[in-house]
């Protein structure tokens, strides 16, 4: 059986600017699998909208001796040196106590005790936070939770175990088990999966070089060869949970579903119950919303970065710290509508068209969002803006087959926009008739007027000589 290990990828490292925030930076310890043999590991997370500077901090277990430095373990960790936000550090202890670990040279040294404490220190020597337990065994993890309290949790129990075990997902399991989701949802992994598939960037636009005027040597384009055609799209995905795993869920709270309850009965009614909810048409796709093919732990959850769902519908996750301070949300409605005019998103953000008047118009798209929403980055998680995402409460929550993000409300899946595309019927044949090629035309005998034409001709004629 594939456990969690199984889920973490190696990441692409991208060069992309932090965007900061005003809250300041706050440091958490999010998870630590202890008394595991060589395998301990501490996740830190920052939970602020700052990054936090790392340099001269320090961790430390319940032994004073035991330290980890950040940053100055080994060459190469300096990336080890800060935090930015909303993103977590994982530390892992090395196999060697002693000697450095070549495939994990940041490593921490000790190991971690089944009755044991990790407290963090700044560099001014002052301890930010602090996690101590008396009761952890092989293959549990203490982590943290929404409240900022701790539990001790398995992550060998498959999602719908997991889901049981933290409590307060009684409604989701309520309803994946009416819905018969709840057995695929405790299948293996697939043996042959991969990891998961981060979409790729769209090709740059062809190059049109703009030389000077009076440049005598450019080159006709139309006689060079043809570039190679881009490689085919990956086909799209299919609707429905797949038959084996890994799984992501994103999982509303039972808080989450009351508030849902209350909304889809309309105000001033009773909340509506989960009977009367499983008989609306509409509630497989919106559980279907809530559930990914792959295990998409919170590091792969790219700012502005669709995810597709068992709806198909992507959600897309946001991260910048100047729009969420720190939390990680996921926006449900961040969809391109295109143009009437044929011409693509990416085209339009060529075109440097994106905040035309006619492109963010609500009324003129019939769209909330306007024209190409989500290519253009117009979509917004910032409640100042009148935008209510999602917000993950408690992430990468590990299963044997899978990942859950508690999440603090229920999803809608959004329409799927179809791009528009103008194809023109070619003109008709001309049909053959039975007229000849060629018309001789008979001359014309004059008239008075033609006659009259000519002798003012001659007249004039006569008269210049």
């Amino acid at each position: 059986m594939c456990h969690s290990h199984c889920l973490q990828e190696e990441l692409l490292v991208v060069d992309v600017p932090i965007i900061e925030g005003v809250t300041p930076p706050r440091i958490v310890v999010e998870k630590v699998a202890a008394w595991s043999g060589d395998s301990d590991e501490i996740v830190l997370r920052n939970v602020g909208g700052q990054t936090q500077d790392l340099t001269g901090w320090k961790v430390t277990d319940s032994e004073d001796d035991h330290v980890y430095l950040f940053a100055q373990e080994a060459e190469g960790c300096e990336a080890f040196g800060s935090l930015a936000p909303s993103q977590k550090l994982e530390l892992k202890q090395r196999a060697d106590e002693e000697d450095a670990d070549e495939d994990n040279p940041c490593g921490f040294s000790f190991a971690i005790n089944f009755r044991d404490a990790i407290k963090v220190y700044n560099a001014d020597g002052d301890q930010v936070t602090n996690v101590a337990w008396s009761d952890s065994v092989n293959g549990t993890v203490i982590r943290r939770v929404a409240d900022d309290s701790y539990g001790v949790f398995r992550e060998s129990e498959n999602i719908i175990d997991t889901l049981e075990a933290l409590g307060n997902f009684t409604v989701l399991l309520e309803i994946l088990e009416a819905l018969n989701f709840t057995s695929v949802l405790k299948s293996e992994t697939d043996p042959e999966y991969d990891g998961v598939k981060i979409p790729e960037p769209p090709p740059p636009p062809p190059i049109d070089p703009q030389f000077p005027a009076w440049f005598g040597f450019t080159v006709n384009r139309s006689t060079l060869p043809a570039p190679p055609p881009p490689p085919p799209p990956p086909p799209p995905p299919k609707e429905g949970i797949p038959t084996m795993g890994p799984y992501t869920i994103l999982a509303p709270t039972d808080d989450a579903f009351g508030n849902f309850r209350m909304e889809v009965a309309g105000p001033g009614n009773e909340p509506i119950n989960v009977e009367a909810l499983l008989t609306l048409p509409e509630f497989k796709d919106i559980i279907l919303y809530h559930v990914l093919a792959g295990g998409w732990t919170s590091e792969f959850l790219k700012n502005n970065t669709g995810l597709p769902t068992a709806k198909v519908a992507e959600v897309v996750p946001f991260t910048d710290g100047a729009m969420t301070e720190g939390k990680l949300r996921l926006h449900d409605s961040c969809v391109d509508k295109p143009t009437l005019d044929g011409i693509d998103c990416l085209q339009q953000v060529e075109f440097e068209k994106c905040y035309d008047p006619f492109m963010v118009s609500p009324l003129g798209a019939q769209w909330p969002g306007g024209f190409c929403q989500r290519t253009c980055e117009r979509c917004s998680c910032d409640p100042a803006a009148g935008v209510f995402c999602a917000e993950i409460l408690t992430p990468d929550i590990l299963a044997s087959n899978g990942v859950i993000h508690s999440i603090n409300r229920v999803l809608f899946p959004p329409p799927i926009f179809e791009p528009i595309s103008f194809s023109f019927a070619p003109a008709p044949e001309e049909e053959e008739d039975d007229f000849p090629s060629t018309i001789s035309i008979p001359s014309v005998p004059k008239t008075p007027a033609t006659a009259e034409a000519n002798m003012t001709s001659k007249t004039i004629e006569n008269a210049n000589e």
